[in-house]
């Protein structure tokens, strides 16, 4: 980024997750981490989420107002989450010597369009964080925050900071933007529900984008359509251990790739000779399988099959879907052959590109998704896993 005095700044964009920002003590260690980054020759701009959990701190004190209230006054309430811990570190920075600003996103006019629960950034004053870093000073921006063109709060949704840090970064052309997180990277799936999983320490954005879409929490999604969409290099690593991270790239390798896996629940199968267009009325869509799916649980699926659709169900199915995470997994024939191969009854399958999933029976879900992560991690179909250690 130019500097308006004919120099070139390197601009590196932190983002500091609520867990990274849970007490003092570790808002002291995040000072410290820009401070080191700082050291590295870099100007660097910070973007806070609330506190550890202070935002749902914050929904739940407001829940015996529930019945009064409005998406507008609650955008007003939770963005003071996020106003509280970047004052707080800009204290801390102060501490350790170091000038900082906090900055709401009315201070950078950062603007967004759209609802006040989940709108999307459009434009920000980049010029009004410029001049803060030119006096040498640190901004700290408020996450998760923005005003729309009538000057109201309004808020990007759960993890939105992610999406401000990135956001940002792009207007700025800075030279990376860092999301720190309270785990190491990303994961060759999660590990809440699998043991043995591994670290992928590099991998194509787009991968990330199908992980995003199928429930992983480690990015929101619109922070990677926004890395995707502006070519920003980016990075997650952990607020706590000194390691890598996961380094996401805008290019695709070539070969075929796998990262990961991921296990969805409660999914549902129709065999019915009802017509599309009633089913679609009804929030069922047909698959490129000849296959209703409902995408939700269980037990509305029945509902809606008694209330609407009667005698026309010949039969229904609680389903689960994995989905392998890759590159190049349209070629992929070692996986669709070992799939092919299962003993287990497998219900349709989608490929793409980025993604290979297929349906298996909900009693079958959690043996399957251990048998293709141990597939995965341990390379029996695999090509080229030297991302993956």
């Amino acid at each position: 980024m130019n500097s308006g005095a004919g120099e070139y700044v390197r601009v590196l964009v932190q983002k500091f997750g609520g867990t990274s920002l849970a007490d003092l003590e570790r808002l002291r260690h995040v000072a410290s981490l820009i401070k080191a980054a700082r050291a590295e020759g870099y100007s660097v701009v910070v973007v806070v989420s609330a506190m550890g959990s202070y935002t749902d701190q914050l929904i739940s004190q407001a829940e015996p107002l529930s019945s009064a209230l409005t998406s507008r006054e609650m955008a007003c309430y939770l963005v003071t989450g996020e106003m509280q811990s970047a004052a707080l570190l800009a204290m801390a920075l102060a501490q350790c010597d170091i000038a900082a600003y906090s900055c709401s996103a009315a201070q950078i006019d950062l603007r967004a369009s759209g609802r006040y629960d989940h709108a999307q950034l459009v434009s920000v004053d980049t010029n009004r964080i410029q001049a803060i870093l030119n006096k040498g000073i640190v901004p700290v921006i408020c996450g998760f925050q923005a005003l729309n063109q009538e000057d109201e709060w309004v808020t990007l949704g759960r993890s939105g900071s992610d999406t401000t840090a990135v956001f940002i970064a792009s207007k700025l052309y800075a030279e990376r933007c860092d999301i720190y997180k309270d785990v190491c990277g990303v994961m060759s799936a999660d590990p809440k529900k699998i043991e043995g999983v591994k670290q992928i320490y590099q991998m194509p954005l787009l991968a990330m984008l199908e992980f995003a879409k199928r429930g992983a929490e480690v990015l929101h999604l619109n922070s990677i359509e926004k890395a995707i969409e502006s070519r920003v290099n980016l990075t997650v690593k952990s607020s706590f251990e000194n390691a890598v991270g996961t380094v996401f790239t805008t290019g695709v390798p070539q070969d075929i790739c796998y990262y990961g896996v991921v296990h969805e629940q409660g999914f549902s199968q129709l065999i019915t000779d009802e017509k599309y267009e009633k089913m679609a009325g009804i929030h069922i869509h047909q698959d490129l399988n000849g296959i209703y799916h409902y995408t939700g649980k269980h037990a509305d699926i029945l509902w809606l099959s008694d209330m609407y659709l009667k005698t026309h169900i010949a039969s229904i199915s609680q389903l689960d879907k994995i989905t392998i995470v890759g590159t190049n997994l349209s070629r992929a024939t070692e996986a669709l052959s070992w799939i092919n191969k299962s003993p287990l009854k497998i219900h349709g399958v989608q490929i793409n590109d980025f993604s290979l999933s297929f349906y298996v029976d909900h009693t079958q879900g959690e043996r399957m998704f251990k048998e293709v992560h141990t597939c995965v991690i341990d390379g029996f179909f695999v090509r080229d896993y030297s991302t993956v250690l």
